[in-house]
């Protein structure tokens, strides 16, 4: 999601163990990478797309049968700087 000016918001949680089960595509923990990875990858100009929040929160999910877990989100705020007219 994105607006004019305003920079990007991609929402993404990493699964949480209850769900880990389910993945056949390769075995062992699911790899996520880390706000500064994925700030890398996206090779930005730091001055035009400073990085605002780079951070993973935790909280405490609830699964199937009552079964808990600390998830970790995974939050990277970057915004375009603009030029302004005349500038």
């Amino acid at each position: 999601m994105s607006a004019p000016g305003h920079g990007r918001y991609q929402p993404a949680d990493a699964e949480a163990f209850w769900e880990q089960h389910h993945r056949s595509r390769r075995p062992g923990p699911a790899y996520y990478p880390t706000p500064g990875e994925i700030a890398a990858e996206l090779a930005l100009d730091p001055e035009q797309w400073p990085v605002l929040r780079a951070d993973l929160p935790q909280r405490r999910a609830t699964g199937p049968g009552g079964r808990t877990a600390i998830v970790t989100g995974n939050v990277l705020l970057i915004q375009r700087v603009t030029q302004r007219a005349g500038a």
